[in-house]
Parts: structure tokens; C-alpha cells; sequence
């Protein structure tokens, strides 16, 4: 992330997600900007805490610059608050976790939007996997980078959407949905026969 971000200028950061926080605490210690761990970011003057659905939430408090991570709501949900985020034209970027190479979401994305990057693309792996070496025997083999050889994907995809103003992001909402919808249904009848 820090990467993606070296030219942009905000002065804050949102954290979405449900677990331990842990990107959150990172983004604190990168950008300096508030997260959402209650317990992890105590004493830290520029944290808000917000509990509800960030779905209804974010919207109306997204800020001119910001930078969004977005590590739930999962799917075509946490993809359509993204774009629901972009479509306010004061969202800067917005990081999408779980966008890994293989998705539906990821495929939606290389469809609709020129520009996204990702963190598990080899690319981005040639210049970013030493900062991932204390972490390399937790990554499935498949997924770990080997000099040259290019993995399935490198590490868990991490989608970077840069706000472009050229794009509709109210029509790609949309198109989320259906692509959600049409998904689910999917799934449904591939579980049920």
C-alpha cells in the first residue's frame, strides 16, 4: 500500500474490516492516519472508532483524499462499497483485500477499470517480496515468489482502484450488482445440483 500511495496527499485513512486489526495498525504506522482497533490504537489522538455497517456509514463520511481499505464486507459486497466510495469523487484510492487473481471480483475489475493494481501480481512481487521474507513460510508454495518463475499469484491479493474521473462509477456500481447477483445464483446452483 505504501507503495501505491508514495504520491498521494491525505490526511486520512479508513480501515474497514471485522478481525484483529492488524492492517489497521499498520496503516497507523505507515500513513499515520486513523484505523478502527479499539484496543490495538488506544491513546492514538486521530483514531475514530465507528461500529455499524459501513456500507451505510462510509459514504457520508468519506472526506476529499481519503484512502479507503476495504478488508470487509467480502465479495461483490465489499467490491460495491468501493465503488459506491469512488462514485463520491472524494475518495483518492480505495484498497479492495481479498481481490485475489482468480476471483469474480478481480475478473469484474480487469473488465470494467483500466489502472487497478495488485499485490499479488508478479510485478509487483519483483519489487515488494523482501518485505515479506519474515512472513514466507506462512504463504502456500504456490503463492511465494521465486526469483524469476512466476507463482499462481504472489501472497493474497490486495486490489489498489484509483479514482479515475473519466469512469462512471455509479453504471460500474450496477454492474456490480447484477455481477453479484448473477453470482450467488451461480453458487446456489452449484451447491444445490
Amino acid at each position: 500500500m505504501n507503495l501505491a500511495c508514495e504520491n498521494c496527499r491525505t490526511e486520512f485513512g479508513v480501515k474497514i474490516g471485522k478481525r484483529q486489526m492488524q492492517q489497521a495498525f499498520v496503516l497507523f504506522l505507515l500513513f499515520c492516519v486513523p484505523g478502527v482497533a479499539q484496543d490495538r490504537l488506544r491513546g492514538r489522538d486521530n483514531v475514530s472508532l465507528r461500529f455499524g455497517d459501513a456500507t451505510r456509514i462510509l459514504p457520508a463520511e468519506v472526506r476529499r483524499g481519503d484512502l479507503i481499505l476495504i478488508d470487509g464486507p467480502k465479495g461483490f459486497r465489499g467490491l460495491r462499497l468501493a465503488l459506491r466510495l469512488l462514485a463520491t469523487g472524494r475518495v483518492t484510492q480505495v484498497f479492495v483485500h481479498d481481490c485475489a487473481y482468480g476471483t469474480e471480483e478481480r475478473a469484474f475489475l480487469d473488465a470494467h477499470l483500466r489502472g487497478p493494481l495488485y499485490s499479488d501480481s508478479i510485478e509487483f512481487a519483483r519489487v515488494a517480496h523482501v518485505l515479506d521474507a519474515a512472513a514466507r513460510g506462512d504463504l502456500p508454495s504456490d503463492r511465494r515468489f521465486e526469483g524469476e518463475r512466476p507463482p499462481r499469484a504472489y501472497g493474497y491479493g490486495l486490489a489498489c482502484i484509483p479514482f479515475d474521473p473519466a469512469v462512471s462509477y455509479r453504471m460500474l456500481f450496477a454492474q456490480a450488482v447484477v455481477a453479484g447477483i448473477r453470482s450467488r445464483l451461480r453458487h446456489r446452483v452449484a451447491d444445490h445440483g
